[in-house]
């Protein structure tokens, strides 16, 4: 994916969670520089791709709010606010009815759950 395609990406991302939708109250992700939301991603089931798209992620949320989110393991998540990139178990525990193969190769999801929000898409995107 070219760089202006990624950032336009998280872009996106970014208005879909602080904005969210009439009926859904809105995801503040970062606000004064400070964020207490974490980025999570699987240590063992993260494809490549979906580890790169969380650092890819951590820089550009840097650069548009300011804040530092910590990226972490299943193992590592704390309780609390998370953005989950990709599939994991950490997911599926808030999400239990949640298939990232029913997606397809080019399906993706960004949803919302309480105060969680998901990313997740075709394994190798």
């Amino acid at each position: 994916m070219r760089r202006g395609s990624l950032t336009s990406a998280v872009l996106f991302v970014v208005s879909v969670a602080c904005f969210g939708s009439a009926s859904a109250a809105p995801l503040i992700l970062a606000e004064g520089g400070q964020t207490d939301y974490q980025i999570v991603v699987s240590a063992t089931e993260a494809s490549p791709s979906e580890r790169y798209a969380a650092q890819e992620l951590v820089q550009f949320l840097r650069q548009i709010t300011g804040a530092d989110f910590p990226t972490r393991t299943c193992a590592e998540a704390r309780p609390g606010k998370s953005i989950f990139v990709g599939d994991s178990v950490a997911l599926r525990g808030i999400a239990p009815g949640f298939r990232v193969e029913l997606l397809g190769r080019e399906g993706y999801v960004i949803r919302t759950v309480g105060d969680h929000l998901i990313l997740a898409g075709g394994r190798q995107r």
